[in-house]
């Protein structure tokens, strides 16, 4: 099932090469994609989660946070607006995994349509990775990603207003959105690429050396969940995470091209401000990778949403008679991502809803 909806939206993301508006297949896109994501059950490690925390929404806010002092307040207040429109707690949780899986997908299609250099290779390659890891998955995480492009966009016109108004509303549905300050405060402070290399080159020393910096006093107060990830080390759960695994190694290798390439799209503001965050992506998890391996993992997954705009670059690297080259190379990584995912991980298992036809 997941494989024939990637088929059905990879077919119609090509039709954008036709005369059919793109309102149109964006739309098409985002009802197939929310709905397909929405309307499962069970099929997800956080599934089960979620529908307990929908479930203690529909209680008062007190014992809300009571319960649950660490979820974001979007996770209490969509399903009490839900509530004004279905009577019975499964209906008001199926609506809300919905709207959840609708505002994720949406913003994420709408800002690729808008601001991607292949509306085409960008929505091949969320579909294989994010998507699955988001909307099918971290739902909350799905929708503050998708905000982050939305940043990125209105940093780069300027619109800091926009972009204050954005970050605040993605601390509703995550908090660590807080990494979104931190990387667009690094940025504006006109960093070098040369301090960002050396400072991955320094990160990367801590993460073999295992020192683990979220044991600061200051880094619990920003990321809530520091502590029980710290349990989680200390008692050692979970497996050990792969330091250069395949999404690591690829982003080393588009960082190379990129810097080789960089010349290319001198006038390109926005291609600047991604590659920066490519070296600052890498930074993060370096630095987060001694911690628990949930933690390194999502805060990296958080901020790949900019890979969906930065990797159609590749396509622009070389002349036009030799474009077929990097296209390739991306649909190939698009075809492991998902692999991987669906096929290897056992992330996933086989698709189920409680949508009928």
């Amino acid at each position: 099932m997941y494989l024939l909806i990637w088929v059905i939206t990879t077919f119609i993301s090509c039709l954008l090469w036709t005369k059919i508006n793109k309102k149109i297949i964006v739309g098409i896109l985002i009802l197939i994609l929310a709905i397909f994501a929405g309307g499962r059950i069970y099929v997800d490690r956080d599934h089960l989660m979620y529908e307990v925390l929908f479930r203690r929404a529909l209680f008062s806010y007190i014992y809300f946070i009571r319960k649950e002092p660490n979820i974001e307040i979007a996770v209490y207040i969509i399903p009490n607006i839900l509530k004004l429109f279905f009577s019975d707690t499964l209906s008001i949780i199926n609506a809300s995994f919905i709207v959840f899986a609708f505002m994720g997908v949406s913003i994420k299609m709408i800002a690729i349509s808008r601001k991607s250099k292949s509306f085409f290779i960008s929505v091949f390659l969320y579909f294989g990775y994010l998507y699955l890891m988001q909307e099918m998955t971290t739902i909350r995480a799905g929708v503050a990603s998708g905000l982050f492009l939305f940043m990125l966009s209105a940093y780069d016109e300027k619109r800091y207003k926009t972009l204050i108004f954005l970050l605040l509303l993605s601390f509703m549905f995550h908090y660590s959105s807080v990494l979104f300050i931190v990387i667009f405060l690094i940025i504006h402070t006109k960093v070098s690429y040369r301090t960002l290399l050396i400072a991955l080159c320094v990160s990367l020393a801590i993460a073999l050396l295992h020192y683990n910096i979220l044991r600061f006093s200051f880094l619990k107060s920003l990321f809530p969940k520091v502590q029980e990830y710290n349990k989680l080390q200390d008692l050692e759960v979970g497996d050990k995470l792969n330091l250069f695994n395949f999404h690591v190694l690829f982003s080393f290798g588009t960082l190379i091209l990129f810097s080789i390439y960089k010349k290319n799209f001198i006038n390109d503001s926005l291609f600047d401000i991604l590659l920066k965050i490519h070296i600052i992506s890498l930074i993060f998890f370096y630095l987060f990778s001694t911690a628990q391996i949930t933690f390194s993992i999502r805060s990296y997954e958080l901020i790949a949403s900019y890979q969906l705009f930065l990797y159609p670059y590749l396509l622009f690297i070389t002349p036009i008679r030799f474009r077929i080259i990097p296209f390739i190379i991306l649909i190939i990584y698009g075809i492991i991502q998902y692999y991987y995912l669906i096929d290897y991980s056992g992330i996933f298992k086989d698709y189920q809803s409680w949508i009928t036809i």
